[in-house]
């Protein structure tokens, strides 16, 4: 492939959207539409709507008397890409995600994992980090991992597999991967990371256990069904993070 990371692009999100005033500094992320029930309480005020494909509302909520972005948006990296330009534009600085992952590696409890690398087997990275290396480190873990620490909310640490295909992990795919060291697998951690390190702004990422793809069968864990006390619990893991890291 030939080089052009130090060309202007021809399309820029300043096309789309233009920076706003009073634009909250920090946004929470998530993949999952069951986490719009959480931020409910925190009193949605409509922001703007962003497009990927489709309408996706972007809200401002308040937490303990600061005021953060909060969005669900569609899955995979490209769809990640252009939200975080669109929003850094607007004004975000910092982007805390929360999102789901299934386990490779069967000594990984279930709860949250903080990921401090992540495997590049997906395209959006590519064109946003010249690094020819396969594993993109996750700056930000140390900081994640700190204020999980300081809370005392268990979690793991590990590797992540980022694929673009969810419906091909494959045996022979899923022990590569847990052979190089990922504990999990999904879809958006190392295009994340690379767009927020082009961008020059911070992602911090923490991913929780649904289902298992480390045995002979697929197992759906929590995938379908997870308790409405624990979506609570991860939202205000999110917002704990954000507070502590951002703020």
């Amino acid at each position: 492939m030939f080089s052009y990371f130090d060309e202007e692009p021809v399309l820029k999100p300043q096309h789309i959207v233009k920076p706003r005033e009073g634009f909250p500094r920090c946004a929470i992320v998530t993949w999952q539409s069951s986490f719009l029930r959480c931020a409910k309480k925190y009193g949605l005020k409509g922001l703007f709507t962003y497009v990927g494909g489709i309408t996706q509302p972007v809200y401002e909520i308040e937490y303990k008397g600061n005021k953060y972005a909060f969005a669900v948006i569609g899955m995979g990296g490209p769809n990640a890409a252009s939200f975080i330009e669109e929003m850094t534009v607007m004004g975000t600085r910092d982007f805390v995600f929360m999102g789901s992952c299934g386990v490779i590696d069967k000594t990984v409890p279930t709860g949250l994992i903080v990921p401090d690398r992540a495997f590049r087997d997906e395209g959006t990275s590519w064109h946003y980090s010249p690094s020819k290396e396969e594993f993109l480190d996750i700056e930000t873990a140390p900081c994640t991992a700190d204020y999980l620490t300081r809370a005392g909310i268990p979690f793991a640490k590990g590797a992540t597999w980022t694929t673009d295909a969810s419906y091909r992990e494959t045996p022979s795919a899923v022990a590569y991967y847990r052979d190089r060291g990922c504990v999990c697998v999904e879809m958006e951690c190392a295009s994340v990371m690379a767009v927020a390190k082009h961008l020059g702004v911070k992602a911090y990422q923490i991913i929780f256990t649904a289902d298992s793809l480390h045995g002979d069968k697929w197992e759906k864990g929590r995938l379908l069904d997870m308790a409405d006390n624990a979506w609570e619990a991860y939202f205000l893991t999110a917002l704990g993070l954000a507070e502590s890291c951002v703020n």
